[in-house]
């Protein structure tokens, strides 16, 4: 699997959530971006799921392992959603914006941490 396939798939998620948030969001400019960059961790996540099922067909001898990181994957994306997103999301929505740029940050390196693991550890770009 090449660079350029990693890279499509992110750029597609990224143009869903702007497409998603510009249009379904009703406050201003500050907050369509908050929105995008809130939901973008877990996207992203998502985005190495589909990596994973996709890319280790193509690896010889990833078989084996391949539902056990897809699941790993998969249980980190939900558990993104309900501890970090929906806490995040509510801390902006009550004003307090410290708590909720520390859960989106915390979020945000557990994303680049399975992206990190999934990309260069598993697949070997």
């Amino acid at each position: 699997m090449n660079i350029e396939a990693v890279m499509l798939s992110v750029l597609v998620v990224l143009l869903s959530a702007l497409l998603k948030s510009g249009i379904t969001n009703n406050g201003g400019t500050a907050a369509t971006a908050w929105e995008i960059g809130l939901g973008l961790p877990v996207d992203l996540s998502f985005v190495a799921f589909s990596l994973v099922l996709t890319a280790t067909a193509y690896l010889p001898g990833a078989e084996p392992f391949k539902v056990a990181i897809a699941f790993g994957v998969l249980v980190l994306a939900v558990i993104q959603l309900i501890f970090f997103y929906r806490p995040s999301k509510g801390y902006y929505e009550s004003k307090s914006f410290l708590k909720a740029f520390s859960v989106f940050a915390f979020n945000m390196s557990l994303t680049f941490a399975c992206l990190y693991t999934i990309l260069i550890k598993v697949l070997v770009l």
